[in-house]
């Protein structure tokens, strides 16, 4: 298993041009936030403006909008679109999405993640209740047709994962069947988080 290191990290970015600017360095979409859990999508947006991100669009429901548009100066906030397709033709004209940061668990916010995920070709990072939603239908993850990183705890991967166990013994091991079986990129995030390829590469 590789180390990630800053040299490895450095190699692997691509190089930015000097000339840029905010529209030369793709667009980001994050879908996040709930009653009550108002900062992740903005730590998120903040996350994603501050490590390169061209334009970051932050969606949250309209009841949180105020909130989270105050607290988040670095990013585009906005209240979502009322219907799904409203808001598919918002990601899909991104370079990639992240879906789950503070999402909530509701029956709605759960249909509309895997309406989304079987319709969207662009690359998807699934958060939090992105993964909480897709847990009971795994299908999801083997029918997508575009990128897929999924970014459980071991909490979250035990949900997608019956066999796995949070505490116990090769992680890395977990990590590389999972992103095989569903083809998708896993970073099991923990003490000596790993990150998997469906290739079969860890690090």
């Amino acid at each position: 298993m590789d180390l990630i290191t800053r040299q490895l990290a450095r190699a692997l970015l691509p190089p930015r041009n000097p000339m840029g600017h905010k529209g030369s360095f793709g667009r980001v979409y994050v879908w996040g936030g709930c009653v009550g859990y108002t900062g992740a999508p903005v730590y998120a947006g903040e996350a994603a403006a501050h490590t390169g991100s061209g334009l970051v669009f932050v969606g949250v429901p309209g009841e949180i909008y105020p909130i989270a548009a105050a607290r988040c100066p670095t990013a585009m906030v906005h209240p979502l679109p009322p219907d799904y397709d409203s808001l598919f033709r918002e990601m899909e004209a991104c370079a990639a999405v992240l879906i789950g940061p503070g999402l909530g668990r509701a029956a709605a916010t759960e249909a509309r993640v895997l309406y989304l995920l079987e319709r969207l070709h662009i690359p998807v990072v699934l958060d939090a209740d992105g993964i909480n939603a897709v847990s009971t239908h795994m299908h999801v993850l083997d029918e997508r047709r575009g990128v897929t990183v999924v970014t459980p705890h071991e909490g979250e991967f035990a949900r997608l994962e019956r066999d796995f166990h949070p505490g116990q013994s090769g992680r890395e091991q977990a990590a590389s069947a999972f992103a095989r079986r569903y083809g998708c990129v896993t970073v099991l995030k923990g003490p000596g988080t790993v990150v998997a390829d469906p290739g079969g590469r860890a690090m």
